[in-house]
């Protein structure tokens, strides 16, 4: 979808950094029901007022007696609101947009926009494409649940693949970036119009003021990670399950080395191993009662095989917890390595940047 086609400037956005600590929620089993689901006591709730109506009712003449059963066996048949089912009603004028009846002026916003192009919605955001000059503007990510800007985007040509936003790719006069803002390429001093994506989503076409046509692959392997993301900003089992329908058979666990700013904002404090760096290594629980072991050792660069000789921090996470440590990620031999043992699962993977081939910042461990 392209969203304007005159080029803009931008000033990448800082890393913002509140990365991964560690939690410890109430294990569930198989055989039993997490009473402090909200959605849980209200079906709970329900059901025993229809049934203690039908109860009160019994004495009454056959009709309602049996009314009243009746009652009770629909009413806990009746399946609970969707959550993500929510209106989002969103508008702008000249100077402003609304969201849910928040207004935001956009001169007020101190990013140098003077002027609202248009606004619509993708995925959790409401985003709002302001005009700052005639070669780059603003883009206002909006989280639909909190009603916060949970991004920004200074630059031009907005696009993206299908109706996934994570896939968009944004120009800077003559770089091309992606949704992590991530350099895609740098076309110098010859600036950027127009950005398409090819009919498969693996390529964009670029096109210039200077009359050049430039065709480059583009990395969208993070899926998992942004869907973890949505799961993080609003928890539903259905979020939770399109996570998951991108792991593969066997997968342990999930990590991420050093993600974006806008999925790290969404997580705990790290463990601070390694002090003024902004590379962290997080590790996601894929069911309850996940023991996760860091140990510190040395890695055989002949075999390629890392033994363990002290461990550094342990902890047991419950499914979609995560645990982040902040320590510089080598791009060579690694000195820690992560270990998981969930259920009779196994897994390892060694504190390593993931691919030094693309972007890519996340994958499943695998046992």
């Amino acid at each position: 979808m392209k969203i304007r086609s005159i080029a803009r400037i931008s000033v990448v956005l800082a890393v913002m950094l509140a990365i991964a600590g560690c939690g410890r929620t109430t294990v569930v089993s198989d055989n039993e029901i997490d009473i402090s689901d909200p959605a849980v006591n209200e079906q709970t709730d329900r059901e025993e007022d229809a049934a203690e109506a039908a109860t009160d009712k019994a004495d009454e003449p056959g009709d309602a007696a049996e009314e009243a059963a009746e009652a009770a066996t629909d009413m806990s048949d009746e399946p609970e609101d969707d959550p993500d089912d929510i209106s989002i009603e969103y508008s702008h004028d000249d100077r402003s947009f609304t969201v849910n009846g928040r207004v935001y002026d956009v001169t007020e916003l101190d990013d140098g926009a003077n002027a609202v192009m248009d606004v619509w919605q993708s995925g959790d955001w409401v985003i709002a494409d302001c005009h700052i000059s005639p070669h780059f503007g603003m883009y206002y990510f909006v989280n639909i649940f909190t009603g916060e800007i949970d991004k920004k985007i200074m630059g031009a040509n907005l696009t993206w693949f299908g109706d996934d936003i994570t896939t968009a790719v944004y120009s800077v006069m003559g770089d091309v970036y992606n949704f992590k803002d991530h350099v895609v390429c740098m076309l110098g001093d010859d600036e950027v119009y127009d950005i398409k994506y090819n009919s498969t989503g693996d390529q964009i076409i670029i096109n210039t003021l200077g009359g050049n046509t430039y065709t480059e692959y583009v990395d969208n392997e993070d899926t998992a990670m942004y869907r973890y993301a949505d799961y993080l900003r609003h928890p539903t089992e259905d979020r939770w399950n399109k996570f998951m329908e991108e792991a593969p058979e066997g997968a342990v666990a999930f990590v991420m080395d050093t993600p974006p700013w806008d999925v790290a904002a969404l997580l705990l404090n790290p463990i601070e191993l390694t002090t003024d760096t902004p590379e962290c290594f997080y590790v996601v629980s894929l069911e309850d009662g996940t023991d996760v072991r860091l140990a510190r050792g040395d890695m055989d660069i002949d075999t390629w095989e890392f033994t363990p000789s002290s461990t550094v921090h342990s902890t047991v996470l419950d499914r979609g917890e995560a645990c982040g440590y902040r320590m510089v990620i080598p791009e060579g031999q690694p000195y820690y390595a992560v270990y998981f043992i969930a259920g009779n699962k196994r897994g390892m993977r060694t504190v390593s940047i993931l691919t030094g081939e693309t972007d890519r910042c996340s994958e499943f461990v695998v046992r």
